[in-house]
């Protein structure tokens, strides 16, 4: 076994414990199917650490080789880190570029093309983001060095 599929098999394993919290960044409810006639499971979006954000498929049904598939990849920025989506659109994400001059970016989700779009970069009003919190009107953002509650209306009127 590779080192990518012993990988893929550890993470396959640890999303099939958590699933319920994680698919609700993106769905509520299995995809119906793919182009291909093939059935798809939950989608769910993971930060990497690295420049992107990616959003992969699980399906439960499929073995703990093959239940997780990488869909698609967005390169974001340095080090994007918690991913929260709005209460209240669930197309609607927020991530934090850990980073010195950290910000937050507002990306949209499109279901039919399984790709992010970048909507908005912002400061976090401190350095590296860790922590976002989302509601109908803010975005709560915890820093490592300051603490922000910044005003989204601007973000909020684009969806």
């Amino acid at each position: 076994m590779s080192f990518l599929q012993s990988v893929l098999k550890t993470v396959s394993s640890l999303i099939s414990k958590v699933l319920s919290r994680l698919a609700r960044f993106l769905a509520s409810k299995p995809s119906s199917s793919t182009s291909s006639g093939s059935k798809m499971g939950y989608r769910f979006v993971v930060a990497s650490y690295t420049d992107a954000l990616h959003i992969l498929d699980f399906d439960p049904s499929k073995t703990a080789d093959s239940a997780l598939t990488l869909i698609s990849s967005t390169t974001v920025g340095h080090h994007p880190s918690w991913v929260e989506n709005h209460p209240s659109d669930n197309t609607l994400l927020f991530t934090g570029l850990e980073q010195s001059d950290g910000q937050l970016l507002a990306l949209k989700y499109n279901d039919i093309s399984a790709r992010l779009q970048v909507l908005e970069r912002l400061s976090s009003g401190g350095s590296d983001p860790a922590h976002i919190l989302v509601t109908d009107s803010q975005v709560i953002v915890g820093n490592v060095r300051v603490f922000l509650l910044p005003s989204v209306e601007s973000i909020h009127s684009i969806h």
